[in-house]
């Protein structure tokens, strides 16, 4: 929003006093509740525009009643959208699979990979206590080579359900050199389920925006293990892009979104990823400033905002007309 209003658009949070006659297009991102539904059908009935944004499958999230209801309403909603936009080419593909009778223009743009330190405001209390009790526990083990693994769950699909294998490779390499694994969540009760297994010290912080980015830094490498699976295989560059925008090497399981940092990052080696990194720092290593520089040449906020910026101007071009575009989130 802030890059197209740098550029002269109009563009707002849907304004519900307003109603949708007030705008030429609406972007429903990642909103999918009966209101958007309902909203997507005055907007269609109006004559306004109908963009869609989707950056995960959710036709391969884990399975529950909550799950049938989204997805019938996705459904529906994808058959209004007069524009659809995919976060990957890979996730273009497979809701196209499931949809086949898509009448929208479809179109992939990744997401703009946003700077964390400017989102997340001043620390509270809570947050400085629990960052202090993790500098103490890396005191603790002075030396080691300290992990992180930071995300969300989807019951067996994805999330810490895939971090007991990446668990078994930090073990292995303990017998030779010090580690840490710390989880960034916010599901701590799967936390406590998965840890009891685990032979290697750990640490649990619970997710904020603020805490997030001065956590990262305190860490060497971040663990990104992913079973390849009809969820997964969709998911975007997001998760290793922000370690290493962050400062952070990256040991990761290869999906076809990670596939370009082949060349910067360890993949599908987790043994050859810790040795790398327990013996030059990533901040040192060639590899991870190439992947920082290609990561901001093509997902940074010109790389990213310049092709929202050219489907609003076609949009322009093709109702002769200045429009306005609200965002609902």
């Amino acid at each position: 929003m802030a890059y197209l209003r740098e550029k002269g658009i109009d563009t707002e949070l849907f304004d519900r006093k307003k109603g949708v006659g007030a705008y030429e297009a609406i972007l429903f991102s990642k909103s999918l509740q009966s209101a958007t539904l309902t909203l997507a059908r005055e907007a269609k009935a109006a004559g306004t525009r109908v963009i869609f944004d989707i950056c995960d499958n959710i036709f391969e999230a884990k399975d529950t009643p909550a799950k049938a209801r989204k997805v019938e309403r996705l459904r529906q909603i994808l058959s209004l959208a007069d524009i659809i936009i995919y976060a990957t080419p890979a996730l273009k593909e497979q809701i196209s699979s499931r949809v086949p009778r898509i009448g929208a223009l479809q179109l992939v743009i990744p997401d703009m990979l946003e700077e964390l330190e400017k989102l997340g405001g001043r620390l509270s209390l809570k947050e400085r206590f629990d960052l202090t009790r993790l500098a103490r526990f890396h005191r603790t083990h002075a030396g080691a080579l300290h992990c992180v693994w930071f995300g969300k769950c989807q019951g067996s699909k994805s999330g810490l359900v895939h971090v007991h294998a990446a668990v078994r490779e930090l073990e292995l390499f303990s017998r030779s050199h010090k580690v840490t694994l710390t989880i960034i969540g916010d599901q701590r009760t799967r936390y406590w389920s998965a840890a009891r297994k685990w032979d290697i010290p750990h640490f649990y912080l619970p997710w904020t925006l603020s805490s997030f980015s001065p956590a990262m830094k305190m860490h060497n490498v971040a663990i990104v293990p992913v079973e390849k699976n009809d969820y997964t295989v969709g998911k975007t560059i997001n998760r290793p892009a922000t370690a290493l925008r962050a400062g952070l090497g990256v040991i990761a399981d290869a999906i076809p979104a990670y596939e370009e940092l082949r060349p910067f990052i360890v993949l599908d080696d987790w043994q050859q990823g810790l040795h790398r990194y327990c013996t030059t720092h990533p901040r040192d290593d060639a590899g991870c400033q190439a992947a920082r520089e290609h990561i901001a040449s093509l997902y940074g906020a010109d790389a990213v905002g310049s092709q929202w910026l050219a489907l609003v101007r076609s949009m322009q071009s093709e109702a002769k007309a200045s429009a306005r575009m609200a965002i609902l989130d």
